[in-house]
């Protein structure tokens, strides 16, 4: 007679959340998304693979992965190993080329071993950028829009100072 054979499937629950540093920038400034990939277990990940890619709207600049490596043309996040309570966190910076809100989704591709709850495998962040009208990206307004008032400015002193000096040349 055979012994029951108890099979134990071994499992990585991973858990990924997103965040941006400013969710309204100024067209054609930078922000950085942050994701976070964890493993609640109850087994560590011997591999696992987050996908990141830059949406139209954005254009990638830097990566900056706590472990493992971040390939921009294909997205991927390739974390590696990850202890069972242990977190890893990439840092994409990207610019924001336009108003039109964009959606930036993390998802985890793939895992060994199998993660069993799927419900938090994905999380994503939305930015939308922003334009003062009349003024630059940087916000700063130039020089041609403020010079009409700083004439303006100068003159009324000159003419304040001449009306006044001829003022005081008739009393001496």
């Amino acid at each position: 007679m055979l012994a029951p054979l108890n099979i134990v499937a071994s499992a990585a629950d991973i858990g990924v959340t997103k965040s941006v540093s400013d969710p309204t920038p100024a067209v054609g400034t930078n922000v950085t998304f942050t994701v976070t990939a964890h493993n609640a277990g109850p087994n560590p990940t011997a591999s696992l693979q987050i996908t990141d890619a830059v949406p139209a709207g954005l254009t990638f600049v830097s990566a900056n992965p706590s472990q493992g490596t971040y390939n921009a043309g294909s997205g991927i996040w390739d974390v590696g190993a990850l202890a069972v309570g242990s977190s890893a966190t990439l840092q994409l910076v990207v610019t924001v080329n336009g108003t039109t809100p964009v959606v930036n989704t993390a998802t985890r591709t793939t895992s060994s071993p199998v993660d069993p709850n799927p419900a938090n495998d994905s999380a994503s962040s939305t930015v939308t950028g922003s334009t003062v009208p009349g003024l630059p990206n940087n916000g700063v307004p130039p020089v041609a829009a403020i010079w009409p008032d700083v004439l303006a400015v100068i003159l009324l002193v000159l003419v304040t100072a001449g009306v006044r000096l001829r003022i005081s040349r008739r009393r001496a």
